[in-house]
């Protein structure tokens, strides 16, 4: 998610609460894009959060294919 205040993503935690992130973004190749700072790779990331997504929203996780 890009807006006024940087580069973010939504995550999931364990008791379904989303955190939304600032994130160092790296290399894009227009398929992938790499962040290189402001996560450590074990979070569940929510791959299409839609423009309503809130810090602190309550979710459930759906592990998609």
């Amino acid at each position: 998610m890009t807006d006024a205040h940087g580069v973010h993503v939504a995550t999931v935690d364990g008791t379904g609460t989303v955190h939304v992130v600032p994130v160092t973004r790296g290399m894009d190749d227009g398929r992938e894009i790499e962040l290189v700072d402001g996560i450590s790779g074990g979070e569940q990331v929510i791959a299409n959060p839609g423009a309503d997504i809130k810090d602190g929203a309550r979710v459930q996780a759906v592990i998609g294919p």
